[in-house]
C-alpha cells in the first residue's frame, strides 16, 4: 500500500460575485430595461394606448419592473390613482376589488356579489375618470385572459399593464 497523505486545506473560500437584480436600484443599470421602461412609459401617455402586456419566465423581474414603472409614473405625475393588485392563479374576485376600493379610498362594499360589486366599483372608478383622474391599473401575475369589466369592474378608460407568464393572456 502506499502512503496517506493529510490535508488540512481542500480549498479557499472565494466570496460569492453578486448577481445584480437585487434591488431595484441594481436592475435598472440594464441598458435595454431603461429604453424598454422608456417606451413604456411613452406609450402610457399616449392617449391611443389602453393595455400593455409585460410577459416572460418566472423570476425574470416583472414584478420589479412594474413596480418601477409605478414609482416613475408616480413620480412624474402621469396619473391621479395607481392600482397594482395581484390576481394570481387562482384569482380571489372580492379580495382584488376591495384591495381596489381600499387605494381609491372606498372602505367597504354593501354590495354581496362579486357581480354587483364589480358594477359599483365600475360606476365609482367611471366617475373619478369622469371628473379627470387619470387611472393606472397594474395586474400582476395575471393567468388567463380575464374580462376586467365583468370580473373586476375596471372601465375603459383607465390605462392597464399586465404581467404574465404567458404571451397570450398579454
Amino acid at each position: 500500500m502506499g502512503t496517506c497523505k493529510t490535508f488540512n486545506e481542500i480549498s479557499e473560500y472565494v466570496p460569492a460575485t453578486p448577481i445584480g437584480l437585487t434591488s431595484d436600484e441594481t436592475w435598472s443599470a440594464f441598458g435595454s430595461r431603461k429604453e424598454t421602461l422608456a417606451k413604456i412609459v411613452d406609450n402610457l401617455k399616449d392617449d391611443h394606448t389602453q393595455i400593455i402586456g409585460i410577459y416572460g419566465l418566472p423570476g425574470v423581474g416583472k414584478n420589479t419592473f412594474v413596480k418601477q414603472i409605478a414609482e416613475l409614473v408616480r413620480s412624474e405625475g402621469l396619473f391621479n390613482d395607481i392600482l397594482i393588485v395581484t390576481v394570481s392563479q387562482t384569482p380571489d374576485f372580492k379580495e382584488i376589488q376591495h384591495r381596489i376600493a381600499d387605494i381609491i379610498g372606498k372602505k367597504t362594499f354593501v354590495e354581496k356579489s362579486t357581480e354587483e360589486r364589480a358594477s359599483r366599483l365600475h360606476e365609482i372608478l367611471s366617475q373619478m375618470l369622469k371628473d379627470g383622474n387619470k387611472i393606472l391599473l397594474i395586474v400582476d401575475d395575471i393567468w388567463e385572459t380575464l374580462n376586467l369589466r365583468e370580473k373586476i369592474g375596471i372601465p375603459v378608460g383607465c390605462k392597464i399593464v399586465l404581467t404574465s407568464r404567458d404571451k397570450r393572456v398579454c
